[in-house]
């Protein structure tokens, strides 16, 4: 499977691969398949609860939604770092089966409900806040790609996105800060905090 601004939507598996379990190819489809849906919807649709993809107050689907958005992204920095840099690109059928091993995959996973388990249940900071935030912003990563270039009067292009939406680091950073941003907030204002010193 292949995704990013160029081949969003792309499937690329065989399903006669006889390197890849059946198991193996629906894991990284469904992974791909949620994260271009994620990707996909409407700006006015994120975080509805009867919108396309539904707002989760379930902690497995939002690990699997947030999840699914770490993945692609990282994905994107491999790929963007071995293209880079001239790294001789493995021999499989697919952008995330060439970029991020199983075992990387499934850290990723940990990483994301340990990050869940560390927002408190308070009334607005919590871990449904980071998947709204988190998409939200892979949404908005997404638009910058859309609208990143565009022609000057010399038909040269120029970047109206001062580089982020050619820097899958960049984007990679971006929908993670968004992931941590809240972790342990107590749901008090700042200024709160400060009075009882």
């Amino acid at each position: 499977v292949a995704w990013g601004p160029d081949h969003r939507n792309v499937e690329r598996l065989s399903p006669h691969q006889p390197t890849m379990t059946t198991h193996k190819r629906k894991s990284r489809s469904s992974t791909a398949n949620l994260y271009n849906q994620l990707t996909e919807q409407q700006w006015e649709t994120i975080g509805l609860k009867d919108g396309p993809i539904a707002a989760q107050t379930d902690t497995a689907a939002i690990v699997e939604q947030l999840s699914s958005i770490l993945e692609c992204r990282l994905a994107d920095v491999v790929m963007q770092r071995r293209t880079r840099e001239k790294i001789k690109q493995p021999n499989t059928d697919g952008h995330l089966a060439s970029a991020l091993t199983p075992v990387c995959r499934n850290q990723i996973r940990q990483f994301v409900s340990c990050i869940g388990g560390l927002y408190r249940d308070v009334n607005y900071h919590k871990f449904e806040h980071a998947a709204h935030v988190t998409i939200s912003a892979n949404k908005l990563i997404d638009m910058l790609d859309e609208r990143g270039s565009g022609s000057s009067k010399k038909g040269r292009v120029r970047s109206t996105t001062f580089g982020i939406a050619n820097d899958a680091f960049a984007k990679f950073a971006v929908v993670f800060s968004a992931l941590i941003h809240d972790v342990e907030h107590q749901g008090v204002p700042n200024r709160q905090l400060c009075i009882e010193g």
